[in-house]
């Protein structure tokens, strides 16, 4: 039983470890006009998302992570939805 415990725990330690990673636009994908139409969603820190009340997260999601770096506010993203973030 304290195997399936430990295996558990590592899983899960794996699964957050994948979600919490972040990616930084590469300087050349600033550049990019169009993007190809592939859903792989992104859930992008905007820091520029003026909210109501504070602290409220500042992240929109994108299509995929060619959008999100079109826009030059972004300065982070995860991959996934946003909620899953939440």
């Amino acid at each position: 039983m304290k195997k399936f415990f430990l295996i558990l725990a590592l899983f899960q330690l794996l699964i957050f470890t994948i979600h919490s990673k972040t990616f930084e636009c590469e300087p050349q994908e600033r550049e990019i006009k169009d993007c190809p139409d592939i859903s792989e969603p992104v859930c992008a820190h905007n820091p520029k998302i003026r909210t109501i009340m504070a602290p409220c997260p500042k992240f929109e999601q994108y299509q995929n992570r060619c959008e999100a770096c079109k826009n030059p506010a972004v300065d982070y993203f995860y991959h996934g939805e946003c909620e899953s973030f939440y």
